[in-house]
C-alpha cells in the first residue's frame, strides 16, 4: 500500500492569504480553497487501488508548520518513507492587498537533489500537460501559466520551507496560481479550474508512486 499525505496549507486565522475584494464584494481565501481542493483530492485518490490518501490537517484554524511535519512523520514512521509522499497545497501571492500581474503555477522542493525532485517533476509533467492545453485558462501578454526554475536542471523551485524540510519522505509544496491575479482567481474559483488543478496534484503523486492512473 502507498500513502499520499496531504497538507492543506494555512488556516482561516492566518493573516492575509486572500485576494483583494472581488466585484461581488467577496474575497478568495487560500485556507478555504485549499480545504476544498484537498477534499477533492481525497475523493479522487480513493478511486484507485493500493493507494490511500491521508489528510494531515482536518482543522480549519491554522496548525504550525512543525506540527504538520510531525504528523506526517508519524505516518512515515509507521508505513515507511518509500511508501509515502507528502504534498502541501497552496495558492501564491505577489504582494499584499492589491491586484498584480504575476501569474502562474509552480512547485517547490527543498535545496539539493533527492527524491522530492523526482516527485516534483512528475507533478510538473502533469501541470504542463493539463494546464498549458487548457483553453479555459487564458493568458495575456507575457504572463506564464507555469513558472519554472531550471538552475539545477529540473523545473522546481527550491527553498527549505519548514513543512517540507522537516518531512521525512519525498515532499513538495505546490503554489496553485496567484490569488492576487484576477485571471488566476477566476480560474481557481471555477469548478473546472479546481478539477484540473487537483488532477495535476493527484496524477503526479500517483505517477511517482507507480500507480496506474490512466
Amino acid at each position: 500500500m502507498k500513502y499520499i499525505l496531504i497538507d492543506n496549507g494555512h488556516g482561516k486565522n492566518t493573516p492575509g492569504k486572500c485576494s483583494p475584494i472581488l466585484e461581488d464584494g467577496s474575497r478568495y481565501y487560500e485556507w478555504k480553497w485549499a480545504r476544498e481542493a484537498t477534499k477533492m483530492m481525497m475523493q479522487k485518490i480513493q478511486a484507485y487501488e493500493n493507494v490511500k490518501p491521508i489528510l494531515l490537517v482536518p482543522e480549519t484554524n491554522d496548525v504550525s508548520l512543525s506540527e504538520r511535519a510531525r504528523r506526517a512523520n508519524e505516518y512515515i514512521k509507521k508505513y515507511g518513507a518509500k511508501n509515502c509522499v507528502f504534498i502541501s497545497v497552496h495558492s501564491n501571492a505577489a504582494g499584499h492587498g492589491d491586484w498584480y500581474d504575476a501569474q502562474g503555477w509552480s512547485i517547490w522542493t527543498t535545496k539539493g537533489q533527492n527524491n522530492s525532485d523526482k516527485l516534483a517533476t512528475c507533478i510538473y509533467d502533469e501541470a504542463k500537460l493539463l494546464l498549458e492545453s487548457d483553453e479555459f485558462y487564458k493568458v495575456k501578454g507575457k504572463q506564464k501559466k507555469i513558472r519554472t526554475n531550471y538552475v539545477d536542471s529540473d523545473p522546481d523551485y527550491e527553498a527549505n520551507f519548514t513543512v517540507i524540510y522537516k518531512t521525512n519522505c519525498p515532499a513538495v509544496l505546490v503554489e496553485n496560481l496567484f490569488h492576487d491575479n484576477k485571471i488566476d482567481v477566476e480560474y481557481l474559483q471555477s469548478n473546472h479550474g479546481k478539477d484540473v488543478l487537483t488532477d495535476i496534484m493527484v496524477f503526479g503523486c500517483l505517477k511517482y508512486l507507480g500507480i496506474d492512473y490512466r
